[in-house]
C-alpha cells in the first residue's frame, strides 16, 4: 500500500516538474494568432445536469453557475465557481399529513427539493502549450439544500 503511494506521488511530481525558459515550446492554438501576449484570466457559464436514485420523481435536475478566475504562468488556475438548480427536484416524503379530527390523509407527502453550491477553484492545466489539453479542476467549497412543502393545488410552500 504505502509503495503504490509513493509510486503515485513521485509520478505526479514528475508530471508537475516545471521546465526550464528554453525548453517551453510557443504555445499551439486552434485559431492562429499571436500568441506572445496572455491575458490570464477566463469565464465559463456552464448547465450541468444532476442524476438521482430511484427515490426521487424526477430522474435528472438541471443546475445553472459558472466560473470565472485567473490562470497563472499557464498551467495553475485560480477562481471562484458556483452551481444553483434551476428546477424543482419532486419526491414524497414520511411525513403523514393529518385532518382535524387526527385521521392521516396521506401517509407520503409531496415534497420539493433545491440546492446549490459553490467556492473556492483551483486547478492544474497539464500540457498547455498544446491546443487541447486536460485541466485538473478541484472545488472547495460549501453548499446549502432546502425542503419545500408541495401544496394539494401544486404551489411550493
Amino acid at each position: 500500500m504505502k509503495l503504490s503511494v509513493i509510486i503515485s506521488l513521485v509520478g505526479w511530481v514528475a508530471l508537475i516538474t516545471p521546465v526550464s525558459a528554453q525548453e517551453i515550446e510557443q504555445p499551439q492554438t486552434i485559431f492562429q494568432h499571436d500568441t506572445t501576449y496572455h491575458r490570464g484570466k477566463f469565464f465559463s457559464p456552464e448547465l450541468r445536469i444532476h442524476f438521482y436514485g430511484s427515490d426521487l420523481e424526477t430522474a435528472a435536475s438541471p443546475l445553472l453557475g459558472g466560473t470565472f478566475g485567473w490562470v497563472f504562468n499557464r498551467s495553475f488556475m485560480v477562481g471562484i465557481s458556483g452551481f444553483g438548480k434551476i428546477a424543482c427536484t419532486r419526491y414524497r416524503a414520511n411525513y403523514p399529513q393529518h385532518n382535524d379530527n387526527g385521521q392521516v390523509l396521506e401517509e407520503r407527502h409531496p415534497m420539493g427539493l433545491g440546492y446549490g453550491y459553490g467556492g473556492l477553484l483551483l486547478g492544474y492545466i497539464l500540457q498547455f502549450n498544446r491546443s487541447v489539453h486536460v485541466t485538473f479542476p478541484v472545488l472547495i467549497g460549501l453548499g446549502t439544500s432546502n425542503e419545500y412543502e408541495i401544496e394539494p393545488d401544486g404551489d411550493l410552500s
